[in-house]
């Protein structure tokens, strides 16, 4: 221990010095790293004081035909801001270099597209297809299903390319809830004489008011019949039911809107060629069992007129009545399948004939061709479809024939920048060979009806001189 007064050892002096000496280096060390720190940490004013940088995006929105499109919505993604397209489809849409545009129309997909620090950005926007199970086509545009408050039910043309129907009545029937479909029988030429939407033809048959109930049809926006247009050519069938139909078309609408939109081109810049066949082989489903024997037939007539008679208390001309069926009957011992002459001159016969095997065929054929092309070439689309349907009906000898034609074409060229022309033009030709008899001056009816009154199977077809008998030429 140094006492006061005494001199202080120059080695303890430089010892302490060089304690003071690393103490301050260890200090130094130890402060440096949290320095370095502070020093790299921005100020919160400093932050503020630095705003990002924005450009000036500017450009047109066309459609997918190359038109400017107005009113197109110009949004920046995930923010509020956004701009809207002029008359001529121009935009102007201040951002930052790393943000994305959101450009969107109604019937176009919407498209995302990063702005990548460019100042010109020109967009084409691409048609949105409508998809049947998503939204309604009605009178006024396209609602999506869950926004639909009317009564509307749709079919869309799967269901018309898988049915080999001749025509667009038979393949609604069944496939359109409360909407009836009334036809006589299934001759393949054969329509419904109207639709009746939630109501019965039964009841209203005697009441005739204007269109008799009838609701309004409309191919494409115009009123037309859709039995004479290719099934195979339509894009959806829409059925207004509701009297909300009347806010747009009117006391026309009062009975319900039956809405046909026929397909539309499709193919960009290429050329689709499509083709497709249908072969139907027909045959009845149950066939009516008839009396062939001749003598049988004969003695049942014969009983079932001395019946009438005694019930009817006439009995004046009983043997009359039945004489003549049951002599026919004793003939067929001697004259069984020979047609004899009476002393009158008159052929008396004595066959045995089945009327419904020498009147119709034991099957029936059809077939169905489809053919369509589709493409675009510049500034024009097109589509081109045609059908070839031939059906050879069951009546034998007497004509059963029907053959129907359709054409159509859709062409659509932008002939200016502001101008474009489109057509839409429909053919058919439809020839019908019908079986039909008539019997003594009365109206014309079909084989089978007369079948009934004059196809007794005594009578013979053929005269012995080779000429038709009655029965045989009805």
């Amino acid at each position: 221990m140094i006492k006061p007064g005494e001199k202080i050892p120059p080695g303890l002096i430089m010892n302490q010095t060089k304690i003071l000496v690393l103490f301050g280096v260890a200090l130094l060390l130890l402060a440096g790293p949290f320095a370095a720190v502070a020093s790299a940490a921005p100020s919160k004013a400093d932050s503020e004081q630095a705003p990002a940088k924005t450009v000036t995006v500017r450009g047109v929105v066309y459609d997918d035909q190359g038109q400017p499109l107005p009113g197109a919505s110009v949004m920046v993604k995930g923010t509020t801001q956004g701009a809207v397209t002029d008359l001529d489809g121009n935009y102007s849409i201040n951002v930052r270099p790393d943000q994305t545009l959101v450009v969107s129309f109604i019937g176009f997909k919407d498209q995302e597209i990063p702005v990548n620090g460019r100042a010109a950005i020109n967009v084409v926007m691409e048609s949105a297809t409508t998809i049947l199970d998503d939204v309604v086509v009605v009178g006024y545009g396209a609602v999506k299903k869950a926004n639909l408050t009317g009564a509307v039910d749709v079919v869309g043309q799967d269901m018309f390319e898988s049915r080999p129907a001749s025509n667009v009545d038979q393949m609604l029937i069944g496939n359109l809830p409360s909407v009836n479909v009334a036809i006589t029988d299934g001759a393949p030429y054969r329509t419904s004489y109207g639709y009746n939407i939630r109501g019965d033809f039964h009841q209203i048959s005697n009441i005739k008011l204007p269109n008799d109930f009838n609701t309004l049809t409309l191919i494409d926006g115009v009123e037309g019949d859709p039995n004479l247009i290719n099934p195979n050519d339509i894009e959806s069938i829409t059925v207004l039911k509701d009297a909300a139909a009347t806010a747009i078309y009117g006391g026309r609408g009062a009975y319900g809107v039956i809405l046909i939109t026929t397909k539309n081109p499709t193919a960009k810049d290429e050329v689709k060629v499509t083709y497709s066949s249908n072969f139907n082989y027909m045959t009845p489903r149950a066939v009516p069992e008839f009396l062939t024997d001749g003598k049988q037939y004969a003695e049942i007539i014969a009983s079932g007129k001395i019946h009438y008679r005694k019930t009817e208390n006439n009995t004046g001309n009983i043997e009359i009545a039945s004489g003549k069926a049951q002599d026919v009957a004793n003939e067929y011992v001697d004259y069984d399948g020979v047609t004899t002459t009476t002393k009158a001159g008159q052929y008396r016969y004595h066959g045995h004939t089945n009327w419904w095997n020498e009147i119709f065929r034991s099957h029936a054929n059809s077939q169905i061709h489809n053919l369509s092309v589709n493409g675009s070439s510049g500034n024009t689309n097109y589509l081109i479809s045609g059908r070839l349907y031939d059906y050879d009906g069951i009546y034998k000898g007497a004509g059963d024939t029907y053959n129907t034609y359709n054409i159509r074409a859709k062409i659509s060229t932008l002939v200016l920048p502001w101008l474009r022309i489109s057509e839409n033009v429909d053919y058919t030709y439809d020839k019908i060979d019908m079986a039909v008899t008539t019997t003594q001056g009365r109206s014309l009816t079909t084989p089978l009806a007369t079948l009934y009154t004059y196809g007794s199977p005594t009578w013979e077809i053929y005269n012995p001189d080779g000429t038709f008998s009655k029965a045989g030429a009805i």
